[in-house]
């Protein structure tokens, strides 16, 4: 069986929007609770980032939470790259570059245009959000036809 890449896009980017609508209403709901935190930021600006969250958990602010672990066992961190003693870097911030094919991110883009956007995303192709709005406003006039509510 062939594996559906485009079907594999979509869900991957409706995933992403649902996980972003639920985080941006979270930081809404609760601001004292929840700070939402760009990768790009904590591993390009670390410390401002931290001192903010050290300052939304109400703990006083120490340098050492900018040094590496000095832990000797296995990391069980959830990233994928947690070494002991790994200083935290922009390595991995273009490694998507490497991985994906440009028409895969062209097509990303374009599935989630707005949300990147929100997010401080510099687009490839600043064409994408046309093609993002044309493809949104094609999907809504599908639903509303298919329940009745927009004429042939």
């Amino acid at each position: 069986m062939e594996r559906d890449e485009q079907g594999d896009l979509r869900r991957f980017a409706r995933q992403w929007a649902t996980t972003d609508r639920i985080l941006r209403a979270w930081a809404e709901a609760l601001p004292q609770r929840v700070m939402l935190v760009r990768y790009e930021d904590l591993v390009s600006e670390p410390e401002p980032v931290l001192r903010r969250l050290t300052a939304l958990l109400e703990i006083p602010w120490d340098a050492a939470v900018l040094r590496p672990t000095t832990t000797t066992g296995k990391w069980g961190a959830v990233s994928r790259g947690g070494e002991p003693g790994a200083a935290i870097n922009t390595r991995s911030l273009t490694k998507y570059r490497e991985q994906l094919e440009p028409e895969t991110i062209r097509r990303l883009e374009e599935l989630l245009a707005p949300r990147m956007l929100a997010w401080g995303y510099e687009l490839d192709d600043p064409r994408a959000v046309r093609r993002s709005f044309r493809r949104l406003r094609l999907e809504v006039q599908a639903r509303r036809k298919a329940r009745g509510r927009l004429p042939d």
